[in-house]
Order: structure tokens, then C-alpha cells, then sequence
């Protein structure tokens, strides 16, 4: 998990999607791009809503499903 304060989204990538289970169906569709600091544009595939748990506090959260390669497996915006 990747904290980024500056973040507007939080962002979880396809293949960890793929890892519980999840498809593409599964995802709620929406029209979202995102552009990241160079200029560059991700289309997102949908968006998925999951209980997110850090010690003991449990939260559903957003996240907008991108196929991108990253050192991380969700970014929290």
C-alpha cells in the first residue's frame, strides 16, 4: 500500500483485482481518465467499492481500477 497525500483518487491496479477473484464485470463502469503528473492518460476500467481495514478501523472505499504497472497494490489518495 502506497499512502500519497496529493492524491485525488485512490487507485487499485487490475491485477490486483484479478488476485480476489474480480473481473472486469464485476466493476461498476464509469467514463473517469485520469492524468498523471507527466500528462499521461489512464483510462480507468471501473470502480470497486471494498472494506478497507488499517488496525482496527474498517472503512468502505472507493477505488478506481486502472491496468498499470506499479510497486504497489493500491494507492491511497
Amino acid at each position: 500500500m502506497l499512502v500519497d497525500g496529493f492524491a485525488a483518487v485512490n487507485l487499485m491496479p487490475y491485477s490486483t483485482i484479478r488476485k480476489h477473484g474480480k473481473k472486469v464485470e464485476d466493476l461498476c463502469p464509469t467514463d473517469m481518465r485520469l492524468i498523471d503528473f507527466s500528462g499521461n492518460i489512464s483510462v480507468t476500467k471501473g470502480v470497486v467499492c471494498v472494506e478497507l481495514t488499517v488496525r482496527s478501523k474498517s472503512l468502505p472505499t472507493t477505488f478506481f481500477v486502472v491496468d498499470a504497472k506499479g510497486t504497489y497494490n493500491i494507492l491511497l489518495g
